[in-house]
């Protein structure tokens, strides 16, 4: 038989006293991280809940996910890293009012049940907010009471404003951290591609993809080349994350199957970003869900107004393209990586020609000579030494009048 005490919480804690004692535990720490697990454990040590979970509200797609929880089972810590902004959760919560109620009059599809599980009675959804705008979400249940009320409550909220607290001083520490980097980043990048040898763009442009996956967390980056022959796209470089196989060996992408939206955009030269594959339609959607890609943005590369490729960064997560100046760092590096191949373009077509005029200058049969203004062979080809009686080296270096007997056709060489 239940017993019917635990249908109710008592009210046996002074909210002002605990109140204090959070604020003097507090006072102790000065590791934002270490404070904010210290509040998850007080509100966990108050035997009222024993499941609890924190959400951060995604800033680009208003989904919530999971960053601590308490109490809840291995198998479904998974299951509860992200929550739709259409579940139940996420609407109750991103309306900025607290909720408590019965588990069973929360949910009514079962589908939705991705924080508790099979015998959890009370259920409270509190949203932390920072400057009136819902930044994260504590979600707190019970298997021992019906509901959650009185005192608890108080407190509850109590843990959640202070948690708001230090959400909002980790997101400004983290934001300034990442503009550090960002721009300590930049910095090397920019140095690396002064001067750099044509030949060595690909590797410059392989050891910036990793510097750059790295710091934003992506899953991978493909830098594709425009064909001017077939105007398809052909993958040329590539970054994989630890676990993330390459796709180097895929087909050239066909620009003319592309979604009338995305030749759209690539036409237009524009950035695109997508904070969710799912919303997409066409071929395009499939081609990102098969490799795991949740989110992405893809940047074109472009060179004197004319499209050269463009370049694809994923992520397995939602949202997480659109960290503070993220989108602008990429188009900026962008432009360094096509200006470095179109340099090595450039170099490899000036060496192609090179290679083809020496061969063409070699094998001639007449003699080909060039002369600088005072009359001085500069340069001549190696035929001078069959149809005459000297050698390259007796000729180079000597003015021209040195190898005429007759002064008027030298004078008519130096002045044609």
């Amino acid at each position: 038989m239940e017993d019917p005490t635990l249908d109710r919480e008592t009210d046996i804690i002074d909210p002002i006293h605990f109140q204090y004692d959070v604020t003097v535990a507090l006072s102790n720490l000065t590791n934002i991280q270490e404070s904010l697990d210290l509040l998850l454990d007080y509100a966990f040590k108050l035997d009222i809940v024993d499941s609890l979970g924190l959400f951060i509200v995604n800033e680009t797609i208003e989904d919530l996910d999971l960053i601590a929880h308490k109490g809840v089972p291995p198998g479904l810590i998974e299951r509860s890293k992200h929550i739709p902004k259409k579940s139940s959760f996420a609407e109750f919560a991103l309306k900025g009012k607290p909720i408590y109620r019965a588990y069973s009059d929360l949910t009514q599809n079962e589908e939705e049940i991705t924080l508790t599980y099979e015998g959890i009675k009370a259920i409270a959804i509190i949203p932390i907010k920072c400057k009136d705008e819902v930044e994260a979400v504590i979600i707190l249940g019970s298997h021992k009471h019906k509901e959650l009320k009185n005192n608890s409550k108080i407190i509850f909220e109590t843990i959640a404003a202070q948690i708001g607290i230090l959400i909002a001083r980790l997101k400004v520490e983290r934001r300034l951290e990442y503009e550090i980097k960002v721009q300590k980043m930049l910095g090397m990048i920019s140095k690396r591609f002064i001067d750099l040898e044509p030949e060595k763009a690909d590797q410059g442009i392989e050891l910036s993809f990793q510097e750059i996956g790295n710091l934003i967390n992506a899953s991978r980056l493909v830098l594709y080349k425009k064909s001017k022959a077939s105007g398809h796209f052909k993958k040329t470089h590539e970054w994989c994350a630890e676990g993330i196989e390459t796709s180097l060996d895929q087909q050239p992408i066909d620009a003319e199957k592309l979604s009338f939206w995305w030749k759209e955009k690539i036409n237009k030269q524009d950035t695109i970003v997508i904070h969710d594959v799912q919303t997409l339609d066409g071929p395009e959607k499939d081609t990102f869900l098969k490799s795991g890609t949740k989110s992405a943005v893809i940047l074109p590369l472009k060179y004197q107004g004319d499209l050269k490729g463009y370049l694809v960064v994923d992520f397995k997560s939602y949202g997480q393209i659109l960290l503070d100046n993220t989108i602008n760092m990429l188009e900026f590096v962008t432009e360094i990586f096509v200006n470095a191949l179109e340099h090595k373009t450039k170099e490899e077509k000036l060496k192609r020609s090179e290679r083809k005029y020496r061969r063409i200058f070699e094998e001639i049969h007449d003699v080909y000579f060039e002369l600088d203004m005072d009359g001085t062979v500069i340069n001549i080809s190696p035929s001078v030494k069959k149809i005459g009686m000297y050698s390259e080296d007796e000729v180079i270096g000597h003015n021209s009048r040195e190898f005429h007997k007759n002064p008027v056709e030298s004078n008519n060489i130096l002045m044609n």
